[in-house]
């Protein structure tokens, strides 16, 4: 049956608990996730259709953006979803039947007590982001500054106070669906744990999520687009959704471990 580590782990510990934990609950997890996927690139071929109704000439430019956004943030949405689950799994609670086209919501009374403060700890991520960058474009514009140049070293300098944000909020799932604390209390708690332990949770627990929710899409999406490559778009979001579809578990079975391993 699957459980949680009773002790502290290093590193390739908490890597080894992880994907022993994803073995453990993936044939369950997989019949629970599997219908909002194919949901997902039901809609993702609804919005590529749709996009080619727009009055511009260049669609794929605007069509490649808006497919990673898509597929990123309905995976961050499913990354609740599966933790909660994966945690039902893992306390020998049954998962409750829902249907592919609703929310979890209304399911599991402890979806709305995580899903709360993840979107606040998203919300405020964004707040600080959008703070510092865009009077940052502004300043360029009025003086004239290169903009590209800006966009290059605000990756590099402007967000880090957003990625500091992230990091110091990404316990927020695992500890108010563990520890059952409400929006305020899991935010502080989430600060709290990764005091002193901020490099070692952005390269353990951040890094991977972002490789899976971001970088793939980035892989399969924008690279091929920036190379000339306009064809098989379509195809090549497919092949994408899938590979996080597997992956975004494994993404779930890390916070867990991760939390349970530091606590």
């Amino acid at each position: 049956m699957p459980s949680y580590p009773q002790h502290p782990l290093g590193i390739k510990g908490m890597f080894t608990a992880s994907f022993r934990l994803y073995k453990e609950t993936f044939s369950k997890l997989f019949s629970f996730t599997l219908p909002k996927t194919v949901w997902l690139i039901g809609a993702v071929i609804f919005s590529y259709y749709l996009l080619f109704k727009l009055p511009i000439y260049d669609k794929t430019e605007v069509q490649v953006p808006f497919l990673m956004v898509i597929i990123a943030i309905f995976f961050d949405m499913f990354y609740v979803e599966t933790t909660c689950a994966m945690n039902s799994i893992v306390k020998g609670e049954a998962l409750p039947k829902t249907p592919w086209y609703k929310s979890w919501r209304s399911f599991h009374p402890k979806y709305s007590q995580v899903v709360n403060p993840k979107y606040s700890a998203n919300l405020r991520t964004l707040l600080v982001f959008l703070a510092i960058v865009v009077p940052g474009v502004y300043v360029a514009e009025k003086l004239n500054l290169d903009v590209n140049l800006l966009s290059c070293l605000g990756i590099c300098v402007l967000v880090l106070p957003a990625v500091y944000i992230g990091v110091k909020y990404s316990l927020v799932v695992p500890v108010a669906l563990i520890e059952a604390k409400e929006k305020k209390g899991a935010l502080k708690s989430s600060w709290s744990l990764v005091r002193g332990r901020w490099w070692k949770t952005f390269l353990v627990l951040v890094l991977p999520g972002f490789l899976v929710l971001w970088g793939l899409p980035i892989v399969f999406i924008e690279i091929p687009y920036l190379l000339g490559v306009h064809s098989l778009l379509l195809a090549r979001s497919f092949v994408c959704i899938l590979i996080v579809f597997f992956l975004h578990l494994w993404v779930s079975a890390l916070h867990l471990i991760y939390y349970k391993a530091i606590i």
